[in-house]
């Protein structure tokens, strides 16, 4: 039996196309396990073999040092594939491109049998020269959850309906001032974990100008909300927080205005292809917009310090500096299509924006590959039970714990924003939506909020 591991850590953004992914890979032989990236890690040992599919090998603890789980995932017999999930989309020049890629895992701490899924050629070359992965493993494929927005755009058919129903036509605003807007506070952001080195002086006023910048420009945009609200009063203004930002300040200041809403649940995918335009400060989401065929507005109150300009973001996007910029640009861009990018520096560094590319068949591809080769693994089920007990009791006296530690119960809400759990009628209606495009017939058991297991259907494969 092939056994593959699909773990998630943030599930607005990576449930759907790993869902995709692995109905576009489910055959006989095959099993699927998606699970919250924790939890998942916690039941390694009721399994022996397999393929592990994720970024959550390396992450960073609070106090700034790596949590490194690969080699207790490799002791367990798994092979290990590292899809990253940012990659791409980042300020400053190439060297500092290379600098951001160094940070988004252990650079020793990979084996040479490990496999490599990169966005571009440019981070291709450059983890060819910094790790010690084969060059062979390391695979171009892009991400497959950017094809959602194109090639498998009709998945989002219905929430796009039910988005419209809901708010008509509307302006969606994206935030993403975390360094500013802290969820977790100020304490946060000047900590190990944001890499703040309070000790030096130099490396201190850095991360004030960092701090700065996001607290201006989230100024900036506050009132860009509420000038947008005024000017526009037939058109719903939808405000959609990055996960690690404080969304009550915003609901706090826009309470008053009756077309204006502070939303942020399941993914951000329908959202962007129901609405008129998209106005963004330099994030994923231009990249997003621009491949839903959306209208984007690159709005840049603090113009000044080019240094946080985003490379792919500016690319695709009408950059405004001025709230009349964006008045006059809205006119204009609201019936435009994206343009083709032809941009060979953009191409080397996302493999999703070529039109030749095709990101789901290109990682499947190189998944079943391994999977025939490496995939082969056993399930002690008995010990799966046990695990699961476990955890499950463990997870009722934390939260008992928590009732009494604020600070604690606080970043474990703040984990759920995240990851909220799986909803059985919620996923059910999903994974059937997958089997209807790809005509598969995929049988999907949501164990509980925590864990998924996918395989065949073979009643329906019978019936059919």
């Amino acid at each position: 039996m092939k056994i593959l591991f699909m773990p998630i850590e943030d599930s607005s953004r990576e449930f759907d196309y790993k869902l995709t992914l692995s109905t576009i890979l489910m055959d006989e032989d095959t099993v699927v396990y998606i699970g919250q990236h924790d939890y998942l890690y916690k039941i390694r040992k009721a399994f022996k073999g397999g393929v592990y599919l994720g970024k959550n090998i390396f992450s960073y603890k609070s106090d700034g040092t790596w949590q490194n789980r690969h080699k207790d995932i490799k002791k367990r017999g798994m092979s290990v594939i590292h899809l990253d999930e940012e990659q791409a989309i980042y300020s400053g020049d190439e060297e500092e491109w290379k600098r951001r890629l160094s940070t988004r895992l252990d650079l020793t701490g990979l084996d040479s049998d490990d496999f490599l899924f990169v966005w571009g050629d440019f981070q291709k070359k450059y983890y060819e020269s910094v790790t010690n992965v084969a060059k062979e493993n390391i695979v171009v494929t892009g991400n497959p959850r950017f094809d959602l927005l194109s090639k498998y755009k009709k998945y989002y058919e219905d929430d796009i309906k039910e988005i419209t129903k809901k708010y008509g036509e509307y302006i969606l605003v994206t935030t993403s001032f975390g360094w500013f807007n802290n969820i977790l506070g100020n304490k946060d952001t000047f900590s190990n974990r944001f890499r703040a080195d309070l000790s030096d002086v130099n490396q201190l006023r850095e991360h004030i100008g960092t701090w700065a910048y996001y607290g201006k420009t989230f100024i900036g945009y506050v009132e860009l909300i509420a000038d947008l609200s005024k000017k526009y009063p037939n058109n719903t203004i939808i405000v959609r927080p990055h996960p690690g930002e404080s969304k009550e300040i915003y609901q706090t200041i826009f309470k008053s205005m009756t077309n204006v809403s502070v939303v942020y649940y399941e993914s951000s995918y329908p959202w962007i292809i129901g609405a008129k335009l998209l106005i963004e400060d330099g994030s994923s989401t231009a990249v997003e917009a621009y491949l839903s065929d959306t209208p984007v507005i690159n709005y840049k109150p603090e113009s000044l310090n080019n240094k946080y300009d985003m490379y792919l973001p500016d690319l695709v996007s009408e950059k405004c500096t001025e709230v009349e910029d964006v008045f006059s640009k809205i006119g204009k861009i609201s019936n435009a299509t994206s343009k083709i990018i032809d941009d060979e520096l953009a191409h080397s560094l996302f493999f999703n924006l070529k039109d030749t590319h095709d990101s789901f068949s290109k990682t499947s591809d190189t998944i079943k590959k391994v999977l025939t080769k490496e995939g082969d693994g056993v399930v002690n089920n008995s010990l799966l039970w046990f695990y699961r007990l476990k955890l499950f009791l463990v997870e009722i006296i934390r939260k008992l714990l928590l009732i009494v530690n604020r600070e604690k119960r606080k970043r474990y809400d703040i984990n759920r924003i995240k990851f909220s759990g799986f909803l059985k009628d919620r996923v059910i209606k999903k994974s059937h939506k997958i089997c209807q495009m790809l005509d598969k017939s995929v049988s999907c058991n949501v164990v509980n909020k925590n864990l998924i297991i996918l395989g065949i259907d073979f009643a329906m494969k019978r019936s059919a």
